[in-house]
């Protein structure tokens, strides 16, 4: 049945009646359904356009027609995503229907931050309009953000919001149908990723069911979606989270229940994703608008809270202090380049283990604040304690 759906599949894409799977295809396809008779593992190499998305989605097309068994296929970028979504997987699916009689249900998912969120979105909306507060409908936000200049920048949460970019994005955010994906590969305006944050959050950050917008949830659509699809497609960076960070992203995970299989397509660049998920990005400047942020939310009469808002700023101010004689003792470099630095220096020698502990405790007194009636206080005291847990 496998053999027979490659075969229909390379016929039904190409559109030719007497078409035959190449070589290489037919060799990869036949040791995966070997693989799969004994639980077993393949690894397969082969060129680029040699049809490799066939041979994983024929065998994953017959395990879910026949034996009801679900498969993860893991790609290394979003253009392979799309290929799979748009071209490969439909035509596999249509193959497996004529041979089956069964047209197994595939679905996209992407990481939680790369969908809209809609309450963040409003937030953020609301605080460029200074409506902040004001719990403005979507029609009002918009109507306001009609009338506004596209020039200039304005402060959101300490970083710096570029009106003529921003306000096209949060347009198309408060507009999005139900039915619309609302993911970040849709947007087709300039876009950065900073600007993106500012819509969207991790999934620490999500205020879950205590959200007035929850029902509408774009993350939570998609992984529905997914829970019900036999055959979901991801990325790298999905399984690079799980494995970095030890979080039931796709594997365990009890909203998309159990997988079967995982076939990984480019698999020699997954090791950089996992370094990479396991990375993260700190400066003095970000470390300061956290402070600033922060210091809104949190009670400064508390004298807890103003020894920890000292402590942050004093921080950033070493970190930046450390950089900079970083810097200055590495090449001459022009503004906005980087260089790599060697195996033995380390940027945060001095200040790592007190980074980590500052963060970790405003991470605490943060939390305190994500139960509160307030909604927006609660969703930007989560938002906080994610960028916290970042560090």
């Amino acid at each position: 049945m496998i053999i027979k759906t490659l075969t229909e599949a390379v016929r039904i894409a190409t559109g030719i009646p007497d078409a035959a799977p190449r070589p290489g295809q037919l060799s990869l396809t036949r040791h995966i359904e070997e693989a799969m008779e004994v639980n077993g593992h393949v690894v397969g190499v082969a060129p680029t356009g040699s049809g490799k998305s066939f041979s994983l989605l024929a065998p994953a097309m017959i395990a879910a027609a026949e034996n009801g068994e679900r498969t993860i296929i893991s790609t290394e970028s979003l253009s392979l995503q799309a290929q799979i979504m748009e071209k490969d997987a439909p035509n596999a699916a249509a193959a497996c229907e004529k041979v089956t009689g069964t047209r197994p249900k595939v679905a996209l998912l992407k990481g939680f931050s790369n969908y809209v969120c809609l309450a963040a979105a409003r937030d953020t909306a609301e605080a460029v309009t200074d409506l902040t507060g004001t719990r403005s409908s979507n029609k009002t936000l918009l109507a306001k953000l009609g009338r506004m200049k596209k020039s200039g920048t304005v402060s959101i949460d300490g970083r710096p919001f570029d009106k003529e970019l921003g306000i096209p994005l949060l347009q198309w955010a408060l507009s999005l149908d139900e039915g619309e994906a609302g993911d970040k590969q849709t947007y087709r305006g300039a876009l950065t990723n900073e600007l993106w944050n500012t819509i969207a959050v991790g999934p620490s950050e999500c205020i879950g069911t205590s959200c007035p917008l929850f029902d509408m949830c774009k993350p939570r659509a998609a992984r529905a979606e997914a829970a019900e699809a036999d055959i979901v497609v991801t990325n790298h960076s999905m399984l690079a989270v799980q494995a970095a960070k030890g979080v039931p992203v796709i594997i365990g995970n009890r909203t998309l229940g159990e997988f079967h299989m995982i076939m990984i397509d480019e698999a020699h660049t997954l090791p950089a994703n996992v370094r990479k998920a396991g990375a993260c990005e700190v400066s003095s400047a970000t470390l300061m608008g956290l402070v600033r942020s922060a210091s809104r939310i949190l009670d400064e009469m508390d004298s807890r809270v103003e020894r920890l808002m000292k402590e942050g700023n004093a921080l950033a101010a070493e970190l930046n202090d450390d950089l900079t004689t970083l810097v200055r003792s590495g090449p001459r470099m022009k503004p906005g380049e980087v260089f790599k630095l060697n195996k033995e220096a380390d940027p945060v020698e001095n200040t790592g283990d007190m980074l980590i502990a500052w963060a970790k405790s405003l991470k605490n007194h943060l939390e305190k604040h994500t139960t509160s009636a307030n909604v927006q206080a609660s969703l930007k005291a989560k938002r906080l304690a994610g960028r916290a847990d970042s560090f």
